[in-house]
This record gives C-alpha cells, structure tokens and sequence, in this order.
C-alpha cells in the first residue's frame, strides 16, 4: 500500500469515529456505566468546575436506561445521552476526577417509574434552570405551578430531589439535612441512610459530613 492509499485508509477510518468517542469510551470504562439502572443518582467532580464546584459535586444527573440521563442545566430539563453529557462536562469544566453511583435503597420501595416520568414531564413543560434558587435565594421547590417565578424552573439536584418526593408522597427524601435551603451533591452522597453507593471512583476524596 503506498502513502497516498494509506492516508486514505486512514482517513475514512477516522471519518467512522465520533468525535466525542476518545473521552466517552475511557470515561465508559472508567466509570463501570454496566453498573447502573434506571433511578440512579450520578454525581460528577470536575478539576476545574469553579463556581460549580463549591461542594465539590460539580453536577448531578439521573439515570433513565438505555445510556440516557435526564438532567438540568443551562439549557434547561432535557434528556441527553450519558457519554456526550460527560464528554460536554470535561469540555467546559476539565477532567472528572471523580464520579459516584448512587441507588435508592430497595426497602424503601421507591416507584422508579413514577420518578422518571416526573423529570420528563418537567422536560415536556420546557422548564428552564433555575439559578435563582441555587444561587441567588439558596432554596428549593418540588413542583412550583407559575411559569412566571424565577424558580419556575429547577437545578440540577433540585430536579432529582423534588422527582424522588413527588413519587412517594415526601417519604423519600434524598437531602443530607432536610430543610429549605438548596440541596447541593454533597447532601445527596452523604444520605447513606438512604442511598447506596453503588460505585464511586475515589471515595477517600468525597469531604465528609460536618461533625456533629
């Protein structure tokens, strides 16, 4: 084969890739996705998350099946695909140093069914994020009805609390200190009563809860 048929073969190899398979296929086998089932809480850190990062948990998604994650974020509640999700996080927020699995446990009998079809319907009614909330008023809201309120919308971890309540009627609550400030990653990883850690990559890493 001479060097202009080999540049073709290796272009046309090239051209079959997609151009996020580097990260997501080593962030696939890094991060063990075989682990996961529908219902389960991903949390992320990111090396460089900044503000994002202020407890650590740079982002928090839930998992629906078939290697989709149902999220908010900047564009609002959507519906992504688990790896261009990752590949999109290392893109604007550097490295995921570290990454946690986490499951409701099995006694606590949540309708996972229920959880899911909450954040789709969020998804359906075009809610925004919600920086209010997270930023500007610390606080949280399960299910608030006026489009016109900043809080309309929700963040990341806001989504998964308030999907995980309205399907059991309050009875699981995935918030380390329930209350109504904001519920950031940190309180969901620490909520072992409640969750299990399914998988985490570095678990010495993870701060701790405060002290009693």
């Amino acid at each position: 084969m001479n060097k202009k048929m080999f540049l073709i073969f290796v272009m046309l190899v090239l051209a079959t890739i997609p151009l996020w398979t580097p990260i997501a296929t080593v962030k696939a086998i890094d991060q063990q996705p075989g682990l996961l089932k529908p219902g389960d809480i991903i949390l992320v850190h990111c090396k460089n998350a900044g503000i994002w990062g202020t407890f650590y948990w740079c982002h928090a998604m839930l998992y629906i099946g078939n290697g989709l994650i149902i999220h908010s974020d900047g564009d609002g509640v959507h519906t992504e695909n688990l790896y261009h999700e990752l590949n999109d996080l290392e893109n604007r927020f550097g490295e995921i140093e570290n990454t946690a699995y986490l499951r409701v446990k099995s006694s606590l009998n949540p309708d996972i069914s229920a959880v899911i079809s909450f954040a789709q319907e969020k998804e359906e009614e075009g809610r925004p994020y919600d920086m209010w909330s997270q930023f500007v008023f610390p606080s949280k809201q399960k299910n608030p009805q006026d489009p016109s309120k900043p809080w309309w919308g929700y963040y990341c971890t806001e989504l998964i609390w308030a999907a995980y309540m309205e399907s059991s009627d309050d009875r699981i609550n995935i918030e380390y200190t329930p209350d109504y400030s904001m519920i950031h990653g940190l309180e969901i990883y620490w909520r072992t009563d409640v969750l299990d850690r399914v998988f985490v990559t570095h678990e010495d890493e993870v701060p701790p809860p405060p002290a009693d």
